[in-house]
Formats: structure tokens, sequence, C-alpha cells
């Protein structure tokens, strides 16, 4: 487990950026899916920063990535931005 993994929240409107800290694994690809069902609006956008990650580990984004395929019809449009973006992205996110 990363326990240098954080994730910074911050809210606008019907739009939630979640800003992402450290070394993305295993642990952190449950912990980002556990916060984006339980704050994230149904509706709104999503929008996933990655330029604070030092690491994505593969077992992390995979996990990541098949969680969030078993999920993303019922959430808002999922943006990812920032050096990691494009590792993380799966099909229906967007990458700035």
């Amino acid at each position: 487990m990363a326990s240098n993994f954080r994730i910074f929240i911050h809210r606008n409107g019907e739009n939630i950026h979640l800003k992402l800290i450290g070394e993305f694994d295993g642990s952190s690809a449950c912990q980002l899916m556990d916060t984006i069902t339980q704050k994230a609006p149904a509706r709104g956008n999503i929008y996933i920063h990655t330029s604070g990650l030092s690491t994505i580990h593969p077992f992390g984004k995979d996990l990541f990535r098949e969680k969030v395929k078993r999920q993303h019809k019922t959430m808002g449009t999922i943006t990812l931005t920032g050096e990691y973006a494009t590792q993380l992205s799966f099909p229906g996110s967007r990458c700035c």
C-alpha cells in the first residue's frame, strides 16, 4: 500500500475535481474509486488531476481501469488531466 497517496477534493457546482498526490498502486485505485462512488455527482463532471503523482504501478492502473469500466456508465463524464492522464485513461474517458 502506498502510504503517501492522497486525494484532494474540490467541488465546483455539479463538478468535482480530484487531485491525486503520491504513488498510485492497487490500494490507491480502490481509494480513488471509493471516493468517486461516494463523492461524485451522478450527472456532473469528474476531473481527475494526475500531475501530483510520482509513480503509477501497473497493478494500480489495471485495477482502476477494471473498476471504472464496470461503473463508469452510472457516473458523470470523467476527464483526466496532467502528466499521467493517458496512462490512467480508459474507453469513455477524456484526456487533456
